[in-house]
């Protein structure tokens, strides 16, 4: 038996798997990378415990993240070509994640699961549009396709829940973008 030590866990949203919808806390998970297995094996364990309480962020960035974003900007600054695929994602600045952490620590919600996301899903095109704002034009290559055959098509997510129990993102992806540009250069 677990001692009664709540604690927060931060699975993700690639617990989901493929989805053609935005996702519900409630709906299924079928992961289909050893990542996502083993954070949704984590969600597992620490549900067992009910004090505990599972927050899934969608995909996170910020001024000192290296991801898609850093590496765009990176290529931008040496005049190279970005790849771009098709796909469409639920960004999630940090400082939006952290709030939502400190919000639920605060209110007692033991064995939730709350997805922590902005419930607005954004093309790589977008993106791309947003940056050249502050980076001036981008050159890319356009690819068909997903980036990844693990990739799902709808990556949002459902963020009802989250509002419900009053807690919801800040930052839109350009005021996020707009930061991280800001930072780097």
């Amino acid at each position: 038996t677990f001692p009664k030590i709540r604690i927060i866990y931060v699975g993700s949203s690639t617990e989901y798997g493929i989805v053609d919808k935005p996702r519900n806390e409630d709906d299924e998970c079928k992961p289909v990378t050893l990542y996502a297995l083993t954070k949704y094996m984590g969600t597992k364990i620490f549900q067992r415990n009910k004090e505990n309480l599972i927050l899934r962020p969608f995909l996170l960035y910020g001024e000192n993240h290296h991801g898609f974003f850093s590496t765009v900007i990176k290529k931008v600054k040496e005049g190279r070509t970005i790849d771009i695929w098709e796909g469409k994602n639920d960004w999630v600045h940090v400082d939006d994640f952290v709030d939502a952490l400190v919000y639920f620590v605060k209110i007692k919600l033991p064995g939730q699961i709350i997805n922590i996301g902005t419930g607005v899903q954004t093309t790589n095109d977008k993106v791309i549009k947003i940056m050249e704002k502050y980076l001036g034009k981008i050159k890319t290559k356009k690819h068909e396709g997903l980036y990844r055959q693990d990739y799902s098509p709808v990556w949002v997510a459902d963020t009802s829940k989250a509002r419900s129990l009053g807690w919801s993102s800040s930052i839109n992806l350009e005021e996020g973008l707009r930061r991280m540009i800001k930072k780097t250069l």
